[in-house]
């Protein structure tokens, strides 16, 4: 145990973490560690979560921690445990396309927006936990934004953090993700064996790509 505790993230070893080390996440939704904000203890805050049906039993739940989005998927039967943790332009387009989000041109006409194409920048990121995430980048030209998304693999489908923010931002908000992703618990569950050895194969290392904003 001395071992293990020496091996941990600095927060897990100091005097006000009792409350976090008894807490189990009992959802697959993930959930939030932080700190109280009367008494400075490490917690385990759960999020509540809107949800949106999928084809094949799939689902998109998601809950807003502005100007952050945390998202889980349980993967469709119907789509492949590869294409649904590792391909991030897959994943936003089936957020797009299930949770609307709209641009106005001239003021007045709102049109949906149903996929930003293939992110302009993808690499690795692993957390305070050891947990390989996949790091993915879209440049929104119209307002010089970009969307940036960490997702996680896991077996029954990836749990993501995004956020929308200006091209200024997007080193200081690529910071904030990071501190998320290492606070960030989320149960490991699978409908079957099968399943379970699928994603112990599954090579979740993401292909690093990088292109320059214009």
């Amino acid at each position: 145990m001395e071992a293990l505790f020496g091996a941990a993230p600095e927060y897990l070893t100091g005097p006000n973490n009792r409350r976090l080390i008894n807490e189990s996440v009992s959802s697959s939704f993930p959930a939030l560690e932080m700190v109280d904000k009367d008494d400075d203890n490490w917690y385990l805050s759960s999020r509540y979560a809107s949800k949106y049906t999928l084809p094949d039993d799939g689902q998109i739940a998601r809950d807003s921690l502005y100007p952050f989005a945390i998202y889980k998927i349980t993967r469709p039967r119907s789509v492949s445990l590869k294409q649904i943790n590792t391909e991030p332009r897959y994943i936003l387009d089936m957020i797009l396309q299930n949770i609307r989000r709209e641009r106005t041109l001239a003021g007045i006409d709102k049109y949906r927006i149903l996929s930003y194409g293939d992110p302009i920048e993808t690499s690795e990121y692993r957390d305070a936990l050891g947990r390989s995430w996949i790091a993915a980048m879209w440049l929104i030209e119209y307002n010089d934004s970009v969307l940036i998304m960490y997702i996680l693999p896991l077996a029954d489908g990836p749990a993501m953090i995004s956020t929308l923010q200006t091209s200024s931002r997007r080193r200081k908000s690529e910071w904030d993700l990071r501190k998320l992703c290492d606070h960030l618990q989320t149960t490991y569950s699978a409908s079957s064996f099968e399943e379970w050895n699928e994603f112990i194969a599954l090579n979740v290392e993401p292909s690093i790509r990088h292109s320059q904003l214009p």
